[in-house]
């Protein structure tokens, strides 16, 4: 810090009597004296404050190193890596409770693609409009029980009562997603909620809705609508022996069809063929595929106990399920 004091004088002020001299000097003295204690004042704060900061490493910029060596910007994040993840979603299925899989945020790994028939490992054959008729191309192998009459065209816009999602939980769970698609009338709305209840009991909800409605001139007889509705109840027991699952799914298809062609369309010269201006037999067919599901299926698992020793004993889980259609 350097001090600068700059003297302004006239030169009468040289020829002043003795007396009137040393009243100037004294004042001088005496203004010099105030400012010096002022300016060492200022001092002894500035230096506080800058110590003050010293101590405080947390509290650098962006870029310089804290105490412990790394950024602040890495030491916040290390921190928040080591916080526990409190959503605490975990989903599984009916069929085998103790496969749990943690539920993670997917809103971009569908966010683009609305159609069902495309929202997997691979692509279903399909009649080129969403909610039509679809076909797997990599065989998969079917799962059937009783009777089963081979409609299987509209499965991946279904919710079996097998296929119903049930949550682990602390609080109550809504997932919602709406896709729009080419017009107003058509949309794909999809939700799920689940939530506890008191006497260890959970509620499960699914549903589906798809509307491809459009006008005669957009699909030519080639609209559709799905909807999907599954709900569960998930009962347990004190001690997690036995386990219950109440399922309840009601699935409808509403197809419109197109009742074979009674003539090719003819295209324009230089242009390819429209299958709109094709003469089909029935232009008024109409697909309605109705269904629904009750199922109850239950675990027990026997054993499993400590004995003196602690150690666990061998554990049977049996399993057993019913359904009606």
């Amino acid at each position: 810090m350097m001090l600068s004091l700059i003297i302004i004088s006239r030169p009468s002020d040289f020829y002043q009597t003795p007396h009137r001299l040393k009243q100037n000097l004294r004042f001088f003295y005496e203004n010099c004296r105030m400012n010096i204690k002022r300016a060492f004042l200022i001092l002894i704060v500035l230096l506080s404050s800058l110590s003050a900061q010293a101590q405080r490493p947390a509290q650098s910029g962006a870029g310089f190193p804290s105490a412990s060596g790394s950024s602040p910007q890495a030491d916040t994040q290390q921190q928040n890596d080591n916080i526990p993840d409190t959503v605490g979603i975990h989903r599984f299925f009916a069929d085998d409770p103790a496969k749990e899989q943690a539920y993670a945020d997917t809103l971009l790994h569908h966010f683009q693609q609305y159609d069902p028939a495309r929202q997997r490992d691979y692509d279903y054959l399909t009649t080129g409009n969403a909610g039509g008729a679809a076909r797997y191309i990599a065989y998969q192998p079917g799962i059937r029980n009783g009777l089963d009459i081979g409609f299987h065209q509209y499965d991946i816009y279904r919710t079996p009562a097998a296929e119903l999602p049930f949550y682990r939980l602390q609080k109550a769970f809504t997932n919602l997603g709406y896709f729009q698609q080419g017009s107003q009338a058509d949309s794909y709305l999809t939700a799920q909620f689940a939530r506890n209840f008191a006497d260890l009991t959970h509620l499960s909800i699914d549903y589906k809705r798809l509307s491809h409605i459009g006008t005669q001139g957009q699909y030519a007889n080639q609209n559709s609508r799905h909807t999907a509705l599954a709900t569960g109840i998930w009962l347990r027991r004190a001690g997690g022996r036995y386990q219950g699952f109440i399922s309840v799914a009601a699935n409808t298809n509403e197809q419109e069809d197109n009742g074979g062609l009674r003539s090719e369309p003819e295209g324009i010269p230089g242009r390819a063929p429209s299958p709109a201006n094709a003469t089909v037999w029935l232009n008024e067919g109409q697909t309605r595929y109705n269904s629904t599901e009750l199922a109850y299926q239950h675990h027990w698992t026997a054993g499993g106990r400590p004995d003196s020793s602690g150690q666990l004993s061998p554990s049977f889980p049996l399993r057993h399920r019913i359904t009606y259609t």
